[in-house]
């Protein structure tokens, strides 16, 4: 499984787990990242926080971006 695989939209973001086949897609960083802090999700236990350009976020990525507020629409 690659972050390739999901066909993610320009902002986009993935939450995948190969060994489990589990994934999650998100529309922005931040919510992606509240949602990994608050359900253990982490590099560390087997997960990938990708972009849609293909880079990896670390664990101090996420929880900067887990501080911040949604965006409004």
């Amino acid at each position: 499984m690659n972050y390739k695989d999901f066909n993610l939209k320009p902002g986009e973001i993935v939450l995948f787990n190969t060994s489990s086949n589990t994934y999650y897609k998100f529309q922005n960083v931040i919510e992606a990242c509240k949602y990994a802090v608050n359900a253990g999700i982490s590099p560390e236990n087997g997960w990938n926080i990708v972009d849609d350009i293909g880079i990896s976020l670390k664990e101090e990525d996420l929880a900067f971006f887990a501080q911040l507020p949604l965006p409004k629409d």
